[in-house]
């Protein structure tokens, strides 16, 4: 399950990394897709570091986060983003996993930072 579908809407979250002072109006942004916790295997999205997301990760337990390799890239170009905190207008969130770029959701969009959060109805594995 996904709350975006292919070429549906494209909205953007402030996204920033933890301890890190931006310039005005230069925070890095990213687009969020909440998903339940097999949408990214079922999608064939390969994970290149930590993990997917598990039954556990709901949304009544820790804030965690996948996010792909362009928003890694962008955040903590020089550090391994597993265990960092990404900072968003909902709050902190652990980055958990790091995966390959997704097909495009929306249109335009090459080098998209896409973050994953999951989807507040707090699908689990069935």
């Amino acid at each position: 399950m996904t709350d975006t579908l292919p070429l549906g809407r494209n909205r953007g979250w402030n996204l920033r990394a933890q301890g890190v002072t931006y310039p005005e109006g230069e925070s890095p942004g990213g687009y969020p897709r909440m998903i339940d916790s097999r949408y990214l295997q079922t999608m064939g999205v390969p994970l290149l570091a930590g993990r997917y997301f598990t039954a556990d990760d709901t949304a009544d337990s820790a804030q965690v986060m996948v996010i792909n390799k362009s928003a890694a890239e962008r955040l903590w170009p020089d550090t391994d983003p597993l265990g960092q905190i990404a900072l968003t207008g909902g709050g902190e969130w652990e980055i958990v996993g790091v995966v390959a770029r997704a097909p495009p959701l929306t249109r335009g969009r090459l080098r998209a930072r896409d973050v994953y959060a999951v989807h507040p109805a707090g699908v689990g594995d069935a």
